[in-house]
């Protein structure tokens, strides 16, 4: 299995633990936490430094950031052709392929169930609601699409309640895991940046980052901890189990985050 890790801010080469077989570089979650060109070249000599495969990470985008990833998108076809560019809102595929690129799907458009509380109750339910909670919901269609759009991986959380691995390896795609940070949830209008104003209106627009300078904080209700973390506009579950998957053939990439990825 490739082992990958993701940064979200260039690297040292110091800084790059010396299993790393794939650099990871950008942002999934916040069209405003983008990387600038200067920050994107740091990166990209970063893993070419140290002869690791590059792969650019992008969030959903509004009409405005999309065409600042489309600058990005062409500086990496330029530096280093055939890296992969992992794609969270379907408006950046094409770029991806303009330029030539190897597009991956994100997490955020595979669709699992990722809720961890449902690891709790899943040995109550019947068999066939259980696998369906842990299947990453691909069919023939979808395989058919991704083939016709020059698709052959995809990313998917490493679920508390286990994952149909049969599905994986069925669908005849290259599959990456995330490890330890799963994402449940995430949106445009983020607390901490309207907080700033003091909740005087919820709005998206721009922001400095607040959520790279703050701690992530756990949700919790009168049950205790619900095993979700809040950091910025995503909520979070944390799962760094990930034994089960090294005895199939996908996923074949574990993609490991030393921080929040933000």
């Amino acid at each position: 299995m490739e082992k990958a890790y993701f940064f979200s801010s260039p690297p040292a080469s110091k800084d790059i633990p010396q299993d790393t077989e794939r650099m990871y570089f950008g942002n999934e979650f916040c069209e405003y936490l983008i990387p600038g060109e200067e920050a994107l070249i740091a990166a990209l000599e970063a893993s070419g430094s140290n002869d690791q495969p590059f792969t650019f990470v992008t969030a959903y985008a509004g009409d405005k950031i999309l065409s600042g990833y489309t600058s990005l998108i062409k500086r990496i076809s330029e530096i280093r052709p055939g890296s992969e560019v992992v794609i969270n809102d379907w408006g950046v595929l094409k770029t991806v392929q303009k330029f030539g690129l190897e597009p991956v799907v994100g997490r955020l458009l595979v669709k699992q169930k990722r809720d961890p509380r449902i690891a709790k109750y899943i040995d109550n339910l019947p068999a066939r609601f259980a696998e369906a909670l842990k299947t990453a919901r691909i069919n023939e269609e979808m395989v058919a699409f991704y083939r016709e759009e020059g698709i052959r991986r995809i990313e998917i959380d490493n679920l508390l309640q286990g994952i149909d691995y049969e599905e994986l390896m069925r669908s005849g795609l290259s599959v990456t895991l995330h490890s330890p940070y799963g994402y449940i949830a995430t949106g445009r209008i983020c607390s901490l940046r309207n907080s700033s104003g003091g909740y005087k209106h919820f709005s998206i627009g721009s922001c400095p980052g607040y959520c790279r300078k703050s701690q992530p904080q756990k949700l919790l209700s009168d049950k205790g901890d619900l095993g979700i973390i809040i950091k910025g506009n995503t909520a979070y579950f944390f799962n760094d189990e990930y034994s089960e998957a090294l005895k199939y053939a996908q996923p074949d990439r574990i993609l490991i985050h030393k921080d929040f990825p933000l």
